[in-house]
């Protein structure tokens, strides 16, 4: 059964991970918080909910995409920026 344990574990995690943290509320509810800092040293702060029908890595990557201009050096999982 050791093998169904990490059956479901990602294999290459995000590239969104070393932009975000990871924060918990009150009630345990887990979120992603922007940590990329603008010109002024301030922190972006934008929080995206995770759980049950939230959040998804894909709004994380098109926050990055749209917000601060970073896309992944994967090509396979990069999202291409609207013209």
């Amino acid at each position: 059964m050791s093998e169904n344990k990490n059956k479901y574990k990602r294999k290459n995690p995000s590239f969104t991970q070393e932009y975000f943290e990871k924060k918990f509320n009150d009630k345990g509810e887990e979120s992603r918080i922007c940590n990329i800092l603008d010109e002024n040293g301030n922190k972006c702060g934008k929080e995206y909910k995770c759980g049950k029908g939230a959040s998804s890595t894909g709004n994380l990557i098109v926050h990055l995409r749209d917000k601060h201009d970073i896309v992944s050096n994967d090509d396979d999982t990069a999202i291409s920026k609207k013209v």
